[in-house]
């Protein structure tokens, strides 16, 4: 009697739909409180059910439209599990998982292994729909050798992962998706909040890699990128570098750019085989500025502006100083406008020591007029005609054309009975730099070709028979 009351309390916790249970395992015991089905022998829990064929162990089917669940599990013990399965045999995947089925018993709709798999949908065993594998201690949806915490792949799939965050109400800030790295220990390193990776096999034409690409369109202000750094010694907002390729743009923008202010790298120690920029001016004479508007609508994809621009031609700029054309990658050439400013510096420094060589001149004139009218002045007013010649005259005229760039002539008359002469070239601080003996004798020329001289001011002097006849300034542009 004591048996069969046990054995009711056994179909109460398992019976199915029916009132009726039939055991295929054997008869039950009962020992200690224990009840053991299908087998003989001292149960290790509560309820222990065994089964040598091949069939289910336990199976519980409830039939009807509606009502309560066909198997409830309920664990009010703290800190228990509601339910642990094991297995030691094998499946088409790991022994010992977790299958969930819907309908299709050979292909279940959920297969948990015990090497932390979890496969879901489609095929669970070739091409699930969503497997989400273990390799450590991290995580990887879609790939089979997780790298990171958090590792997605996907395959033929324009997306690895899509994050969307859809606001319900106004003024929140939204994000579809929220990376973050926390020092919280003060470590040393590089700590990287999100990191964006893109690789080709293969670098002909056609493909494309793009690490991090975002789109921002649709609102009032909308930002492809936001980017904000802060705090430490120093903050970059942005922070590119580009290197190894045919050519290389550490930033490239199609459109207009702004900004509140600029600097460019020119320490002295990142230079060398440094040289003063010569003949400034005579190159810049040799550009040409333009206005112009740009052929937009054959280059949509560069964004130019519509309005009318100032600049100069690349192709113009290449001729002069080709050290600041650059081919953009595309076939097309670019100007490095700023390095305009150094020739630009050179060229009006030499212009202004020509205009000084030039005042100079005038205020000796001036000075030589005003001295003439003051001894004008004081002669009487009495009559005398004189002829004068220069026929047996010592003349060094003025170098022409001066200032000059490269080359300028020089006029002399010297006659027949002097003996020795000579033209003798000085720097500004009256070092000699050439002497030039005159031969033959009578009205002559000499061009001076000065294209490596420095640009400055110099002085030529007629010495004939050891005595300084004249002297002249000339400017070197």
């Amino acid at each position: 009697m004591k048996k069969k009351i046990i054995l009711g309390s056994v179909l109460a916790f398992t019976m199915a739909a029916t009132a009726e249970a039939q055991w295929s395992g054997g008869n039950p015991e009962v020992q200690n409180g224990s009840a053991l089905i299908g087998a003989t022998g001292t149960p290790a829990n509560q309820l222990e059910v065994k089964t040598g064929t091949s069939g289910d162990g336990i199976r519980v089917t409830k039939t009807g439209s509606s009502g309560s669940c066909a198997l409830l599990l309920n664990n009010t013990t703290p800190n228990g599990n509601m339910w642990t399965l094991s297995s030691q045999g094998t499946s088409d995947s790991s022994p010992g998982g977790l299958s969930i089925l819907s309908s299709s018993q050979s292909n279940p709709d959920m297969l948990i292994e015990t090497n932390g798999v979890i496969r879901m949908g489609g095929n669970v065993y070739s091409s699930p729909i969503l497997q989400i594998s273990r390799s450590g201690n991290n995580a990887g949806v879609g790939a089979t050798n997780a790298l990171a915490k958090f590792t997605s792949v996907s395959n033929g799939f324009q997306f690895g992962g899509l994050f969307q965050s859809d606001p319900t109400g106004d003024n929140g800030t939204w994000e579809g998706v929220g990376c973050s790295s926390v020092n919280s220990g003060g470590y040393t390193g590089t700590f990287i909040g999100f990191e964006g990776y893109a690789t080709s096999s293969s670098s002909a034409s056609g493909r494309t890699t793009k690490g991090i690409y975002g789109t921002g369109s649709g609102g009032y202000t909308n930002y492809g990128a936001h980017l904000v750094s802060s705090g430490g010694n120093t903050a970059y907002g942005v922070y590119a570098s580009a290197s190894g390729a045919t050519t290389n743009w550490a930033g490239y923008f199609a459109g207009s750019t702004y900004s509140t202010g600029t600097y460019q790298g020119s320490d002295k120690r990142f230079k060398k085989n440094i040289q003063k920029f010569e003949s400034a001016s005579a190159k810049l004479q040799k550009l040409n500025g333009y206005t112009y508007t740009f052929n937009a609508a054959a280059f949509k994809e560069r964004n130019f502006e519509s309005t009318e621009q100032i600049g100069l031609i690349a192709q113009e700029v290449q001729e002069v100083f080709p050290q600041l054309v650059k081919d953009d990658g595309s076939g097309y050439l670019a100007v490095n406008y700023t390095g305009l400013i150094p020739v630009m510096l050179e060229g009006f420094k030499e212009q202004q020591a020509t205009i000084e060589a030039q005042q100079k001149q005038i205020d000796e004139l001036k000075s030589l007029v005003q001295s003439l009218a003051t001894n004008n002045n004081g002669i009487k007013n009495n009559a005398q005609a004189i002829t004068f010649t220069d026929k047996n005259s010592v003349i060094l005229d003025q170098n022409m054309p001066n200032p000059f760039a490269e080359s300028t002539v020089i006029t002399y008359s010297l006659p027949a009975e002097f003996g020795k002469a000579q033209i003798l070239f000085h720097t500004a601080d009256g070092k000699i730099i050439r002497a030039v003996d005159v031969n033959p004798k009578g009205i002559g020329q000499l061009t001076v070709f000065a294209n490596d001289l420095t640009t400055g001011t110099y002085t030529y002097t007629l010495v004939v028979d050891g005595k300084i006849i004249d002297t002249k300034r000339m400017v070197k542009q």
